[in-house]
């Protein structure tokens, strides 16, 4: 195990937070399988909490709590369970459950393969709060359309922590979890507050949406006569978040009925407040028609018997009204009226052979039947969420660079309609694809092993000395031509790759200033197997610290990539810093920023925070968020030990003053599409005065670390 691992697993049990866990880190493109849950934060006996699952790569199955640990020990309890299908993990009946730090390890199955997640999730089990807390009042409601209107002039409503009696007195306030409609949510800190007198109040944030909020809050305590302690205040307060009907969505939105047979619809889903939601029909298209809804559910009737003609198209639009407003839905929904529903009796595809990771299209060969929805039967583990299948059209798909292993396997269909269903089935071969391969490396020249748990990265001392880095390793098979080009990071003016055997020649005279020579990353992307249907690329970042003493001070981080789980966040290796008495040595992040996306969500846009769609401009928006401030993105506070004071948790991260390891807070790099999958480089300045380096001019401006974020980084 090395030192980041043990890092991150003191930092999860000091902040009594989250940690998760998951599979060998994979340098490419291609993203492998990873699972993750929302955050949860402190609770205490009696929560009930609900938690769903997300992850990257194939659809799991057969989701099991393996292996639940207290304080580090083996526990037996019943109280933490995952659904076997969906992976939603339950945490129930704890009321008799002791205080102290659980840790819960979850299998489950993908492709054909079983995977382990060690401890991807611990819970601090907090004492509750002493009697005689409460909160007043129990029960706020808000507007939606208040929260989302960051110019409204409406007041929002407040509720106000406090004691009965002076019995007691609380010395801290902190939101520790939040639960929408009975579900978990792990970004209420950019949602709701609490301030140092107690006042909860609502941040406004496109993170809502209606529904019920309930908060639990974590409080550090004195009782007279009595110690301080820390407990958990659950289901504390409800927060109502309501709303106009907004949208209505029948699925399907159309049927068809036979003449003189009756119909139903599915029931629809609303946004907007459901509680006391009215529905009725606006309108229905010929007047008169037979359909009927049910004011309760919204549901869609055509009376048996009816008299409508053939060829019919009854169109309905349907009017939805709670306590706080009423919307109209046109064309919300249509049923035609037919002579005849053709049942479903062909169905047909041909036998199919692929080759391994191609994208693959497999269209019906025959088939017949009116309104006809098709879905697999019994499909072979090792396919299960790699393989899809429209439900509508019966094409069958899997997508370029699909993890579905070579070999042979039968594939079962079911098309079906109101008149019934037919079964068909045809072979599906995967032949080997001889270009695949999983790594490249080169290596390092710092002494880390092994080389495959850190980051390609390269000290680069001299200033008139090409070097030559050949491949250190592939398992690109034998006889295989690779073909290796090079594609910006941070910069790639120093950098030349031989296309045929990937070696790497750095020029270090194009940095010739102090404050010239810093870190870089490019990316070499690795091709296999070019021009043909199998083909095979990977595209890997490699990292070079150009270094050099800066203003007679040098300081030097091993390793100078950090790599770190967004999820669980970590500390990195402090610097070795010389040329300066060490009691007076400062340093802090002071500028330019930036983010550099490498195989994180599409949206995850490169560039500074000032970039209005970047993703670094919703890192900083997060922080802001959280402290209810404006943001600035032209401020260093979100990541300053230096900016503004008692942040600490909230920022994204900043360098610790007592050593300047640097500090990623977890849960902060991610966003609405998912967590962060890149590097992130900043400007830090530093001091030999002991005071704050944000005034250090050139050559006091360095770029000596990068951070690399992935979910499978620090892990088991």
């Amino acid at each position: 195990m090395n030192i980041n691992r043990i890092t991150l697993k003191l930092l999860a049990a000091a902040a009594a937070g989250v940690m998760f866990a998951a599979c060998e880190p994979e340098l490419t493109d291609s993203r492998t399988f990873d699972l993750s849950y929302p955050g949860i934060t402190d609770i205490a006996p009696s929560t009930n909490i609900n938690i769903t699952p997300t992850w990257i790569g194939g659809t799991p199955s057969d989701f099991q709590v393996y292996r639940v640990k207290l304080d580090g020990e083996t526990y037996e309890t019943d109280c933490f369970s995952a659904d076997p299908v969906s992976g939603a993990f339950y945490v129930r009946n704890t009321d008799a459950l002791p205080t102290g730090l659980y840790s819960i390890s979850i299998s489950c199955k993908c492709g054909g393969k079983s995977y382990k997640f060690p401890d991807i999730i611990s819970i601090n089990m907090m004492r509750p709060v002493p009697s005689g807390i409460k909160v007043e009042p129990a029960v706020i409601e808000a507007a939606l359309a208040d929260i989302l209107d960051e110019n409204s002039e409406a007041v929002l409503p407040t509720a106000q922590i406090t004691t009965e009696g002076e019995h007691i007195s609380i010395t801290k306030y902190a939101i520790s979890s939040a639960r929408r409609n009975g579900s978990a949510i792990s970004d209420f800190a950019k949602m709701f507050k609490v301030s140092s007198t107690g006042e909860v109040s609502i941040i406004r944030s496109t993170s809502f949406v209606p529904g019920e909020y309930v908060l639990d809050f974590k409080l550090n305590t004195y009782v007279v006569d009595d110690s301080s302690q820390e407990g958990i205040f659950a289901d504390a307060l409800t927060v109502k978040v309501n709303s106009a009907p907004l949208a209505l969505q029948y699925t399907p939105a159309s049927g068809l009925a036979e003449f003189g047979t009756a119909f139903t619809s599915a029931a629809p889903v609303l946004t907007g407040t459901a509680e006391g939601a009215v529905y009725s029909l606006k309108s229905v298209v010929p007047e008169g028609a037979p359909l009927a809804i049910d004011a309760s559910t919204g549901v869609l009737s055509l009376s048996e018997g009816n008299t409508l003609p053939i060829g019919t198209v009854i169109n309905a639009s349907v009017s939805v009204s709670n306590a706080f407003g009423s919307k109209d839905f046109d064309n919300a929904f249509t049923v035609e009226i037919v002579d005849f529903i053709n049942p479903v009796t062909k169905l047909q595809y041909a036998d199919t052979t692929v080759i391994e990771g191609t994208k693959v299209n497999i269209a019906v060969k025959e088939s017949n039947g009116d309104n006809v929805s098709y879905s697999f039967v019994d499909l072979p583990e090792a396919l299960a969420g790699i393989i899809s299948i429209d439900e509508t059209t019966g094409a069958i798909s899997l997508a370029k660079g699909n993890a579905a292993p070579a070999g042979s396997y039968t594939v079962k269909v079911k098309a079906e309609n109101v008149k019934g269903s037919i079964e068909a089935s045809f072979s599906l071969k995967i032949d080997e694809n001889i270009y695949r391969f999983t790594y490249v490396r080169w290596g390092n020249n710092l002494g880390l092993s092994p080389a495959e748990k850190y980051a390609d990265q390269f000290k680069i001392t001299s200033t008139t000395e090409s070097m030559k880095i050949p491949v250190l390793a592939s398992d690109i098979r034998e006889g295989v031509t690779a073909k290796y080009t090079l594609k910006n990071g941070s910069k790639n003016n120093y950098i030349t790759v031989d296309g045929s055997t990937g070696e790497l020649t750095i020029d270090p005279t194009v940095f010739t200033a102090e404050t010239d020579r810093r870190v870089h990353f490019c990316y070499i992307v690795v091709t296999t197997g070019e021009g043909t249907p199998a083909e095979w690329s990977k595209k890997i970042p490699v990292f070079f610290n150009f270094f050099c003493a800066h203003d007679g001070v040098e300081v030097d981080f091993v390793p100078f990539v950090f790599q770190c789980n967004p999820r669980t966040g970590g500390v990195s290796a402090a610097p070795r810093v010389s040329g300066v008495e060490a009691a007076k040595f400062t340093m802090d992040y002071r500028r330019t920023f930036n983010f550099y996306n490498v195989a994180g969500p599409d949206s995850h846009i490169d560039g500074q925070p000032n970039v209005a769609d970047g993703f670094l401009h919703s890192v900083w928006a997060a922080y802001y968020a959280s402290l209810n401030v404006a943001i600035n993105t032209g401020s260093r506070d979100p990541v300053s030990c230096y900016g503004r004071p008692g942040t600490e948790a909230a920022r994204p991260c900043y360098f610790r003053m007592e050593d300047h390891a640097l500090l990623v807070n977890p849960e902060k790099w991610k966003d609405d599409a998912g967590y962060a999958n890149g590097v992130f480089i900043g400007q830090v300045t530093f001091g030999t005065d002991g005071a704050d380096p944000a005034g250090a001019a050139a050559p006091r401006r360095i770029f000596p670390l990068a951070v690399w974020f992935d979910t499978a980084f620090g892990n088991e």
